[in-house]
């Protein structure tokens, strides 16, 4: 299932494990902080940034 939930969902992301799918998440995340939050907890098994904003993130950091 790709972004099943909004990422804030902590609880509705715990009850999705239960279901034993892979989970893909993180196309509304933009910054690597909110992606290692979600991945250090588990929350879904194939981060998917939106590469557009992720580009974005670096040419920021960069300057």
């Amino acid at each position: 299932m790709e972004d099943p939930l909004p990422p804030e969902d902590s609880a509705g992301w715990r009850e999705l494990r239960d279901v034993h799918l892979p989970l893909s998440g993180g196309e509304a995340l933009y910054t690597r902080y909110g992606f290692r939050d979600l991945i250090a907890e588990h929350r879904f098994d194939i981060p998917s940034a939106a590469a557009r904003f992720c580009v974005e993130q670096v040419r920021a950091t960069a300057r």
